[in-house]
C-alpha cells in the first residue's frame, strides 16, 4: 500500500511542488525576511546556501546520507528552478528546454561555483573509501554536477579540473570509474540474460507469460524497473563526464586521458577514460536494442567530447 502511494505520479508531483515552494522561500529569503523583520534584519540566499554547504561538507560534520542527498537536491534546484517551464532534473533537459533561461541559469551556476559546491561534491564522493558510497547521495551529487556544468560552464569546469589535479590518490575519478563500470556490468548481465531467454523461448517454442504466477510477474516487473533505473544512472554518469569536456575543454580532455598534478607529475591510479569509453562502446554493441539505444547514444556523445 505504502509503496503504491510513493509510486503514484500525483503524489510524487504534490511532494515535488511542495519542495519547490521551499526552494522559492530560500531564493526569496531577502524580501521575506525584510518584510518579516520590518527592515531591521535581512537574510540572504547566499547565507542560507553557505550554511547548507558547511552542514553537508564531510570536513565539517558527518550527517545521515538521506540529509546529504536532500541538501544536494536543494542545491541543484537553486539552478533548475530558473527554468520555469520544466520540473525535471537538468540531466534530462534537451538544449531547447533551457535555452531561453541560459543567462539566469549561468548566474546560479556561478554563485554555486563561488561557494565551492564543486569541492563539496568531490569531497563527499571521494571520502567513503572504506564503506560503500550511498547510492542516493552519489546520484544526487551527479545531478548537482550536471546542473552546474550545463552548457559547458567554464568556471565550473575549471573548479573540477583544479580539484582533480590536487586529488593525489585520484579518489574522485576512481569512484566515478568504479561506479560507471559497476552499472555497466549490471546492465550487461541483465541484457545478456534477456537475450538468452529470448533464444531459449524461440528454440523450445515457449510462451512468455502464460504459465507465470502473479508473484513471478510482479518480481519480473520490479526487476525491469530496477534495470531501467540502473540504465538511467549510468547515462547520467556519462552525461556528467561529457559536460566536463563540453565545448572541447582541452585541459579536461587531456586530464581524462592522463591524470597529472599541477607539477606535471602523474597522479596515482591513473585511468585513461578515452580508452575505457572505447572499450565500453565495443562491449555495448552486443547489447544494442531499442531499449538500450539511449545508452549507446550517450557513450558516443561522451567520446565525441573526450576527443
Amino acid at each position: 500500500m505504502i509503496e503504491a502511494i510513493l509510486n503514484d505520479e500525483h503524489f510524487a508531483s504534490t511532494i515535488e511542488n511542495e519542495f519547490e515552494e521551499l526552494i522559492n522561500s530560500i531564493i526569496g529569503i531577502r524580501d521575506k525576511s525584510a518584510l518579516g523583520f520590518e527592515g531591521q534584519c535581512t537574510l540572504e540566499t547566499r547565507e542560507i546556501l553557505v550554511s547548507l554547504i558547511k552542514l553537508t561538507d564531510v570536513n565539517e560534520i558527518k550527517i545521515a546520507p538521506q540529509f546529504t542527498a536532500l541538501a544536494f537536491k536543494i542545491l541543484r534546484k537553486v539552478i533548475e528552478m530558473e527554468n520555469v517551464q520544466n520540473t525535471k532534473p537538468a540531466a534530462d533537459w534537451e538544449t531547447e528546454d533551457w535555452a531561453n533561461y541560459a543567462e539566469a541559469i549561468e548566474e546560479r551556476q556561478e554563485l554555486l561555483a563561488e561557494l565551492d559546491v564543486v569541492g563539496l561534491l568531490c569531497r563527499v564522493v571521494s571520502t567513503n573509501q572504506n564503506e560503500p558510497l550511498d547510492e542516493e547521495v552519489f546520484e544526487e551529487a551527479i545531478l548537482v554536477a550536471i546542473a552546474c556544468l550545463l552548457g559547458g560552464n567554464a568556471t565550473v569546469q575549471q573548479k573540477f579540473f583544479e580539484y582533480m589535479q590536487r586529488d593525489n590518490n585520484n579518489r574522485f575519478l576512481q569512484t566515478i570509474k568504479d561506479k560507471m563500470m559497476e552499472k555497466f556490468e549490471k546492465i550487461q548481465e541483465k541484457e545478456l540474460e534477456k537475450i538468452k531467454r529470448r533464444h531459449d523461448m524461440k528454440r523450445y517454442n515457449l510462451a512468455d507469460d502464460d504459465e507465470k504466477t502473479g508473484e513471478e510477474l510482479d518480481t519480473e516487473k520490479f526487476e525491469e524497473q530496477s534495470h531501467a533505473k540502473t540504465m538511467t544512472f549510468l547515462i547520467r554518469i556519462l552525461r556528467f563526464m561529457q559536460l566536463l569536456c563540453e565545448n572541447h575543454n582541452i585541459k579536461l580532455q587531456n586530464h581524462l586521458r592522463k591524470q597529472k598534478s599541477p607539477e606535471d607529475t602523474l597522479i596515482a591510479r591513473n585511468t585513461d577514460f578515452v580508452t575505457q569509453l572505447a572499450v565500453l562502446l565495443g562491449m555495448y554493441q552486443k547489447l544494442f536494442n531499442s531499449e538500450t539505444i539511449s545508452l549507446g547514444n550517450q557513450i558516443i556523445d561522451c567520446l565525441i567530447e573526450f576527443i
